[in-house]
């Protein structure tokens, strides 16, 4: 009979894999949360940002904002994977990092539809 299973190796993991570990982790984990809050709210960003009488409700166009998101996703993978490639995980990981930062702070001092009009 054949054996066909996994050896894992005993040895535990280093305290610079456990530190990688949760900062990948840490990082995904923030990313997800981002999408989750941005969908419990696209109520009320829609109402937000949106004009009441455009066509669509303005739920509908906050969560197709968050659909372009969720698509171009892929896009920034490829050019994310490309930037790690040439010039380190480091690096890649600090440049996503501070994008969707920078991404979230952008919409939190946006003004509202209200203060602004179309050019909010």
């Amino acid at each position: 009979m054949l054996d066909d299973t996994l050896a894992l190796p005993s040895t535990s993991l280093g305290a610079r894999q456990r530190w990688t570990v949760l900062l990948a982790s840490t990082g995904g984990a923030l990313e997800i949360f981002d999408f989750v809050i941005y969908g419990f709210f696209a109520q009320h960003i829609g109402r937000a940002f949106f004009p009441p009488g455009i066509g669509p409700a303005p739920a509908t166009l906050a969560f197709a904002v968050l659909a372009i998101g969720q698509l171009l996703r892929p896009i920034g993978g490829l050019f994310l994977g490309l930037l790690g490639d040439k010039r380190g995980r480091r690096i890649a990981f600090m440049s996503s990092t501070l994008v969707a930062a920078l991404a979230t702070l952008a919409i939190g001092m946006l003004p509202s539809y209200a203060a602004l009009g179309i050019a909010a």
